[in-house]
Order: structure tokens, then C-alpha cells, then sequence
């Protein structure tokens, strides 16, 4: 796979392109020509710097390149995925996986041999920066839902330290009283319930 993810922006192009132009003599058709290409053969803005540093340092001056000499280059190493290691692994033992690294690459985990990554700028990658947030959604438009989001919403300040609907205040003999309103839902009949049966079993000591 090739190390160069990134995007070529216009920028980049002008910057390039001027490096072309005092490097040969090449006129504005060739290096229209010359962008068309660069841009069909999908090239990044760091492949193509690379690309043209590499034409430099090998082409004869004094003449004009063939667009071959960049579209050719390219720099790619080996990745394997998760799934990939542990099959070499298997034949080869574990202690294979010392000789690779984990890199990230357009968003995913894969391994390369160890050292490639600060040799091409690739970013190592980091589980605790891809780890899924858990978002509770509720519809709280539809009627049957209200009740729900409520008691979720109330569930949720408790746990953020808040105080939470309906409180429970004990007085005398273990018995409670009810604030807050939670109408004819299950969960409050439920709950009731138990409460007055606890009442009554307390009544009884």
C-alpha cells in the first residue's frame, strides 16, 4: 500500500508546479499536461513532492522530463490488518509481533514493520482515540415515550451528582413520602406499590 493518504490541494499544485518550472524548461502546455495526469493517477500532495524531489536528484538538467519519471514514483510498504498478523503469527510464533508496529491509516488499525513509522511520518495508532462513544437516544415526541425520557433524564442527573424525582424522606418508622409526579406510568405503580407494602411490614414491628 502506497504511504501517501493525504489530499492535493490547489495550493499545494501552485507550489509544486513552480518547483518544475525552475528545476527544467518546461513550457505551460507540458505542465498542463502534466497537472491533467497528476490529478487522473489520483496523486497526494506529499506523493507528488516526493515524486518531483526524486526527479530532480536523477533526471539529466537541461532537459525536459517525461511525465513517466513522476508518475511512476511511488513509496509503498507492507500493511497487514488484524486478522492478517495472526495468521503469520500462527505459522510463524508470536514473538513475530515484535517486529511490527501498529499504524493508522485513513481511520484503521493495520501493522507494519517496526521503524516505519517514523521513517514515513505515519501516525501510530492509539485504541483510547477510536473507542466508540455510547449515545442513549428517546423520541420524546411520541406520547408513550415522555414518561420514559423522564425517568432517563432523572437517572442520568443522579448519576452526574444532582438530586433525583420523586426524593424519599423518612420519618418515624421508615415511612416515606412521595414528591414529584410520575402519573400513571408502570414503573411508579410498581414502585408504589412496594413502598406501601414496606410501610405496612414496618407498621407491623
Amino acid at each position: 500500500m502506497s504511504i501517501f493518504s493525504d489530499n492535493l490541494t490547489y495550493e499545494a499544485w501552485l507550489i509544486q508546479s513552480i518547483r518544475i518550472v525552475k528545476a527544467f524548461p518546461v513550457n505551460k502546455n507540458w505542465l498542463d499536461t502534466f497537472g491533467e495526469a497528476v490529478i487522473a493517477n489520483k496523486f497526494s500532495g506529499k506523493r507528488l513532492a516526493a515524486a518531483i524531489d526524486n526527479v530532480i536528484r536523477t533526471h539529466t538538467h537541461g532537459t525536459v522530463p517525461n511525465y513517466g519519471e513522476f508518475l511512476s514514483f511511488d513509496k509503498k510498504i507492507e500493511l497487514m490488518t488484524e486478522y492478517e498478523m495472526t495468521k503469520k503469527a500462527n505459522i510463524e510464533g508470536a514473538g513475530i509481533r515484535n517486529y511490527y508496529e501498529i499504524v493508522e491509516i485513513e481511520g484503521k488499525p493495520f501493522y507494519t514493520a517496526a521503524g516505519n513509522a517514523e521513517k514515513y511520518g505515519l501516525k501510530i495508532w492509539k485504541p483510547e482515540e477510536h473507542k466508540k462513544k455510547k449515545v442513549l437516544i428517546v423520541d420524546e415526541s411520541r406520547p408513550e415515550a415522555e414518561e420514559t425520557a423522564k425517568v432517563l433524564r432523572e437517572v442520568l442527573n443522579s448519576i452526574a451528582g444532582e438530586k433525583i424525582v420523586p426524593e424519599a424522606e423518612v420519618k418515624h418508622k421508615k415511612k416515606r413520602k412521595y414528591t414529584g409526579d410520575y402519573k400513571n406510568t408502570d414503573d411508579y405503580k410498581k414502585a408504589q406499590r412496594e413502598f406501601e407494602e414496606e410501610l405496612k411490614a414496618n407498621d407491623r414491628e
